[in-house]
């Protein structure tokens, strides 16, 4: 420590104190000023620790230190009181000329910091008023810098230059004892410049290690316990054991800066080079402190960040700004905390606001790599640091130490509260856009818009509600797309989502039997899906290590989530009640990214909802799903018009399941499903679309993703006996089901090629399909009913116009074809002497075989089969990899066989068939020839390790000749017996 100038003194001071009861007295008691020239202060560890430890062992200086601390803690202490209570007020003005810090690496090295703290001054002043008087202080600091240096003071580098700041205080002081003393703060910094380079955080961080490594063990300064202060007379020190005027005061406390700028500049040794820099402009700091609450407030105008060694014009890394005139700040935060009830307190005891407004992102891969590697840089450094801290043998600290003091302070500030506080956040983000980048060209933006949401917490559980303006993602790899926006809101005058999460206290008197609530709005949506643009998007993720790792890290951490809460939710714990409303969601499939040819599929209005009934052996859970409206369409330009494929196709969904208190008790799901009649106009045209987009859509064009594959760890949690039960999910193999569903009808219509106008050629109908479906643990059940089907020449004039009708013709049956099969896994009251049982039972099948409509429909076979050979051709020449004919049937006998020799030996199968009539009548040009009918058909089959038995009978097989009439023997082939 010493003068930096000799021929100056270190200090001059002038102290003066003043008579109460004077006539001259000028509202304070005394007054002090002191100007202190420029000393250097040079700090090493070593030295202080070897000082304070003579002191320690010197039992004479130790004694004098010791009663000197305890008189000057006891004036300080007297003062303080007196001075908040206006007695004793001392003017003060302090003048600190360039004060210089110097902390060296070690004591053997030149390398230091050096801490310029500039022309520091301190001021205050006094006012007199009827109620009190008030304080004025005033700090400025002038020129402020930090340099890394390696000899001498006057050269280095500059790591913080020509900082200026002001600090000013105004307080009331009342003339009534333990009235709060009501302080009003603000300071105000400059524009704050850093200039860091890895070498001065190299500096920095072995400064910070060898300040707190633990060289010299710790002082043994005895410790002097300050005596309570006996004067009978000064009631405001003596109204509590610690400093009493602590609790008597109220802040408010109001901060600027200009603005703060970090220059990361290259590690070079011959030149440094500024890499990358963050701007942040306008920072305002509001803290008002009170006894009945605290309130801070912190607001910035706006940041950008720039990679200086790009020439790009998407140089811009970020760039958050207002751009709006109805707001002066980028980003707001709020807090506010009641610690009473007061006029301003609502319906909470802390308040948080978040607002922000837009935040822009450019996210160049070539700049991210870099910026990581700057990192990568930092993080060696800081970890071959501390690598030889921990050789060096310093104490260090466990894992988890930290977290267990602060929970429980958490834990000793919730029960300082006396019970859970009410809790309550808002917040809003105005636009934040994120474009990635590929070696400075875009190749996708997303957008966000207009983003809130608030959250509630109180004693009896917490409520979240927000909503989404809109998301759009745009597709910018190249010009010439005919669908640039992939994914936005169809009505932009709406929320893109609204949703309200709220969850209840278990053991609260309003919990309605589950322990969670989710209700989802969602607008109508339009999803433009390209395989190429959805490749490249998964191409840039993987190849992109920051965005592959968080997406890594998000898919672990909900997949582990969604394990627990399947495997709790399916056990009765955790229940959520659902409501999800998706109103038409958009999905349109373009032939190619260059053509406006396209499918649009129009998923219609979408309900989802569940509730919980409790009953004695357990819960019941309801989910119901419907549909209403379906569209498919297929289009050239836009989405208004176009020939519909598919039109108003409504259907349901429901299920039912039982929950067990028990763990391990199967869960029963019976599950019914409805759709009303689906009528489908298909053309060549419209087959040709498919055909395209099925190729475009399964072409591999581009390589698979590389996305690492994350392994999820299995859970540990010792409670969680269900989900711990075998490897993989156990709740799959504790379900039962039951699958009922139906169809009104379906009909196909087979149209023209024309491309004038398309005509109806061919129609089937198909009516009233049931499908029934029963999975339990010893066996499995199928079946599907159909009442009728009939195909029919729409271009034919004839009575003979219907080229197949197979219908019920009888009361005594409701379905003209029924498929049922039963498997049994293992011994039941059910099973008989057949390990699988499949029953196929026809009614009437009538077909007219015209030779004109059969010769047409083979024609529009033959043309559907053109279009398929021609994109299949090309497909083969774009080099695409073929299946081998045989090759799927390989694997699926291969699996089969598999699958017998898993049962343990060759199972007893046992099939029967039967069908009421099957009759055919040919015709020529419209015109009978004959008429062939088969009755009463039935056959049975059985197979099993002994082998196997066919057995059947025909009824009648009858042959009519319908050339022309007057013939003597129109029956050429019967029955004589006909019983």
């Amino acid at each position: 420590l010493g003068l930096r100038d000799t021929s100056k003194s270190v200090v001059e001071f002038r102290y003066r104190t003043y008579d109460p009861a004077g006539e001259d007295h000028p509202g304070y008691d005394s007054s002090l000023e002191v100007e202190m020239s420029s000393t250097r202060l040079v700090y090493t560890r070593g030295f202080v620790e070897d000082v304070q430890a003579y002191i320690a062992s010197e039992p004479l200086i130790n004694s004098i230190m010791g009663k000197t601390a305890t008189a000057v803690a006891r004036s300080a202490r007297r003062a303080a009181g007196h001075h908040s209570a206006g007695l004793g007020l001392m003017k003060v003005r302090c003048q600190l000329v360039n004060p210089l810090v110097i902390l060296p690496v070690s004591e053997e090295e030149e390398q230091h910091l050096v801490a310029d703290l500039g022309e520091i001054t301190v001021e205050n002043s006094f006012e007199t008023r009827e109620e009190g008087k008030e304080e004025h202080v005033a700090v400025s600091i002038k020129a402020m810098n930090l340099q890394g240096m390696d000899v001498q003071e006057g050269s280095g580098k500059y790591i913080l230059s020509d900082l200026d700041w002001s600090f000013q205080m105004h307080r009331h002081i009342s003339k009534q004892d333990f009235t709060p003393n009501t302080f009003d703060v603000k300071f105000a910094l400059t524009h704050v410049n850093l200039h860091v380079s890895p070498n001065d955080l190299q500096l920095v961080f072995r400064l910070l290690k060898n300040l707190s490594s633990n060289s010299v063990a710790a002082s043994h300064l005895s410790r002097v316990e300050l005596s309570t202060l006996s004067d009978e007379g000064d009631v405001f020190v003596e109204a509590c054991d610690e400093e009493p005027w602590k609790s008597h005061y109220q802040w408010n406390l109001y901060g600027s800066c200009e603005g703060v700028g970090f220059f990361f500049q290259s590690a070079s040794s011959e030149q440094t080079q500024d890499v990358f820099s963050l701007h942040i402009k306008m920072l305002d700091i509001n803290h008002q402190s009170e006894e009945s609450f605290v309130s801070s407030m912190f607001r910035i105008q706006g940041i950008s960040v720039m990679d200086l060694t790009s020439e790009t014009e998407n140089r811009e890394i970020l760039n958050a700004d207002i751009l709006s005139e109805d707001t002066s700040h980028l980003a707001t935060i709020q807090r506010k905390e009641f610690f009473s009830e007061s006029s301003e307190k609502q319906d909470y005891d802390v308040l948080w606001k978040l607002d922000f407004q837009n935040l822009i992102v450019n996210w160049n891969d070539t700049t991210v790599s870099m910026l990581l590697n700057y990192v990568t840089t930092m993080q060696g450094i800081s970890k071959s640091l501390l690598s030889q801290r921990e050789a060096s043998g310093a104490p260090q600290i466990e894992a988890g130490e930290g977290n267990k003091e602060l929970d429980q302070s958490v834990e000793d500030k919730e029960a300082s509260k006396g019970g859970k506080r009410v809790v309550k956040a808002t917040a809003s983000i105005r636009l934040l856009s994120a474009t990635l980048l590929r070696a400075g060209d875009t190749v996708v933006k997303m957008a966000m818009t207009a983003a809130g949401g608030e959250y509630q917490s109180g004693p009896s559980g917490s409520v979240i509600s927000g909503k989404l303006g809109n998301f759009v993602v745009e597709d910018l790899r190249r010009g010439g797309l005919c669908f640039k926006e992939k994914l936005g809101l169809r009505d932009t005058s709406k929320s893109v989502v609204e949703f309200r999460y709220r969850t209840y206290d278990p053991a609260g008197e309003d919990h309605p039997g589950y322990d969670s609530s989710l209700e989802v709005e969602m607008s109508s949506t339009r999803l433009v899906y390209t395989r190429g643009f959805v490749e490249d998007v998964q191409a840039y993720i993987a190849s992109e290590p920051l965005i592959n790792s968080i997406m890594g890290k998000t898919a672990t951490a909900v997949a582990r989530s969604a394990r627990r809460a399947a495997g709790h939710h399916s056990a009765g714990l955790g229940l959520m009640k659902v409501r999800c409303q998706l109103v038409n969601p958009l999905v349109i499939l373009p032939v190619s990214e260059e053509e406006e040819q396209h499918l649009v599929a129009d998923l219609g209005e979408i309900t989802v909802e569940n509730s919980f009934e409790t009953r004695e052996e357990g819960k019941e859970e309801h989910v119901a799903v419907s549909i209403k409206a379906m569209n498919l369409q297929g289009m050239d330009v836009q989405e208004g018009s176009g020939k519909y494929i598919l039109s108003d196709l409504d259907w349901s969904f429901q299920m039912h399941r039982h929950i067990s208190k028990q763990d391990f008790t199967p869960n029963t799901f019976d599950v019914k499903f409805a759709l009303t009649h689906v009528n489908l106009h298909v053309s060549p045209n419209d087959l040709q679309l498919v055909f395209r987009l099925l190729k475009n859509l399964s072409s591999n064009s581009v390589a698979a993703s590389h996305l690492s594959r994350v392994e999820l760890s299995t859970l540990s949690d010792e409670g969680d006996v269900f989900v711990e039960a075998c490897d993989e999910e156990p709740w799959k193999s504790h379900y039962q089901w039951n699958l009922y569903g139906s169809c009104e009808g379906v009909g196909f219509f087979f149209q023209s090629a024309s491309s004038e106008q398309t005509q109806d050629v061919f129609s089937l109908h198909i009516k009233m399909l049931d499908i029934n479906h029963q999975s339990e643990e010893s066996f499995v059940s199928s079946m599907f009913r159909i009442q009728g089907i009939s195909v029919m020449d729409l271009t034919s004039e004839t009575e003979n116009r219907e080229i197949l009708n197979a219908d019920i013709l009888s009361e005594d049956t409701s379905h003209l074809a029924t498929i049922q099969r039963k498997e049994f896994f293992s011994e039941s009251s059910e099973k008989q002497d057949y390990d699988v049982l499949w029953k196929l039972d026809f009614q009437n099948l009538i077909v007219n075989w015209n030779d004109t409509t059969v010769s047409m429909l083979l024609n529009y076979v033959t043309t559907m089969q053109g279009i398929s050979k021609s994109l299949l051709s090309q497909r083969e020449a774009s080099g695409a990899p073929q299946i081998e004919a045989g090759e799927g049937n390989k694997e699926l006998d291969q699996s089969v066989e598999d699958k017998e020799a898993s049962k343990g030996g060759k199972r007893v199968v046992k099939a029967t068939a039967s069908i009421r009539l099957l009759s055919a009548t040919l015709l020529r040009a419209g015109d009978t020839v004959v008429k062939m009918a088969m009755t009463a058909a039935g056959g049975e089959y059985q197979s099993g390790p002994s082998g196997s038995v066919i057995s059947g009978k025909l009824g009648n097989f009858v042959v009519e000749d319908l050339r022309r009439g007057g013939l003597c023997f129109k029956e050429k082939l019967g029955l004589r017996d006909t019983s």
